[in-house]
């Protein structure tokens, strides 16, 4: 098996728009690919790129997210024992739950909120510490409730490009196949420009490396084989960068 990763992939893209641009005028069978190929590799350029730009932003607010979901659990950590001085049965292991959790996290602190409001139905007086324990939790738990929500609309954001870049980089890998072939009947396969299109391959165990990968078998089997995310049928394909993978 032969593959080409997506950062192998976008540095061919480039290539192919300016071999293509070079040798249009000279042979008719070349210009064909005018309009398809080139489009297909600034689809795919584009798409790449917007996953890459997108990256630092992502892990940014994550970080965000993550230090305001922290602060919420310091804070119903700290407020348990003082609530606790005007409703003693209140059971500090309800409201904690796993402080890296989200959803434990909010709903132990809105179920502390709601524990001392209910205990003011019933009691003749208000706590004195109730105006600054509102002050603290409410904001707390505003911030991480749109934290999270901007999450999961990013993580929804994120996802659409990536599928984008992998439905892309199918597309181009596949006519590019067939490009290599003209041009090398063309101009020949020692032409630099040929040359410059080939594909650094990532063999498996076992197996040669495939230099030129125009192989009929290889496009079939590429259409076959996720781009971003999975690699598992045979053939040759298009595997994700190490950056991509870990992001996931």
């Amino acid at each position: 098996m032969t593959t080409i990763s997506q950062k192998s992939l976008r540095r061919l893209a480039r290539r192919v728009i300016e071999v293509l641009s070079k040798h249009k005028d000279n042979e008719a069978s070349i210009a064909a690919f005018v309009g398809s190929l080139d489009q297909k590799a600034k689809a795919f350029a584009a798409a790449y790129d917007a996953v890459n730009s997108d990256d630092p932003g992502r892990k940014q607010k994550q970080l965000q997210g993550r230090a305001e979901l922290e602060e919420l659990a310091r804070l119903v950590r700290m407020w348990i024992p003082v609530v606790q001085t005007a409703i003693p049965s209140l059971d500090a292991a309800t409201y904690t739950g796993k402080s890296g959790v989200p959803d434990d996290v909010l709903l132990g602190a809105e179920s502390l909120v709601a524990a001392v409001e209910q205990h003011l139905t019933t009691s003749e007086t208000e706590p004195e510490w109730r105006e600054a324990f509102m002050a603290e939790l409410q904001p707390a738990i505003d911030a991480v409730v749109g934290a999270h929500a901007s999450h999961v609309r990013r993580r929804a954001g994120y996802a659409e490009l990536r599928a984008e870049a992998r439905e892309t980089a199918l597309t181009l890998y596949k006519e590019l196949i067939g490009f290599r072939k003209t041009l090398a009947a063309a101009i020949g396969k020692s032409h630099p420009d040929y040359r410059r299109l080939l594909v650094p391959t990532r063999p498996a165990a076992g197996e040669e490396a495939e230099v030129e990968g125009d192989s009929e078998d290889s496009a079939t089997a590429l259409m076959s084989v996720s781009v971003v995310q999975e690699t598992e049928s045979k053939g040759e394909g298009v595997v994700p960068d190490d950056a991509d993978a870990a992001a996931e």
